[in-house]
């Protein structure tokens, strides 16, 4: 395992796919909208992952590609930018069977969708933290959630 150490001085690892975090759909969002908190915390995640990655599911690709306007070749390039920084992780057998256990234990208790499910599971098939603004939406106690801001 590589490992890195944030400013407070703690050591993060990674498993051994060299991720250090798994953002959801919301971080990316709040980023490309230009809000300061996520701007600043996602500048300082890039810094502190050095060898490490920060990924994304390959549910939050397809949102962000969903919410974009028709027309808009700018939108296209931010995005497209943003997800040059991180790994894009496959949904795959294993996260798929993950996701619908969750939404059968969490959907009608806490309104756990197929979205944020295969979110979810892809931070806890990796073993790594996920970071969102929402924790409302991730009750799972198998899932460590990070809210940054």
């Amino acid at each position: 395992m590589t490992g890195t150490r944030n400013k407070t001085g703690e050591v993060r690892t990674a498993t051994a796919t060299g991720v250090l975090y798994v953002l959801d759909t919301c971080i990316l969002v709040d980023h490309l909208r230009g809000y300061p908190e996520a701007r600043e915390w996602l500048r300082n995640a890039v810094h502190e992952s050095q060898a490490l990655d920060l990924a994304c599911s390959a549910m939050t690709l397809a949102e962000l590609i969903s919410g974009l306007p028709r027309t808009s070749c700018q939108g296209q390039e931010a995005v497209e930018g943003l997800l040059s920084l991180m790994k894009v992780i496959p949904v795959g057998e294993d996260i798929a069977r993950r996701a619908g256990a969750y939404v059968r234990e969490w959907g009608a208790s806490h309104g756990v969708g197929v979205a944020d499910a295969l979110v979810a599971a892809t931070a806890t098939h990796l073993g790594v933290p996920l970071v969102t603004r929402d924790k409302r939406h991730f009750p799972m106690g198998d899932l460590q959630v990070i809210v940054p801001y």
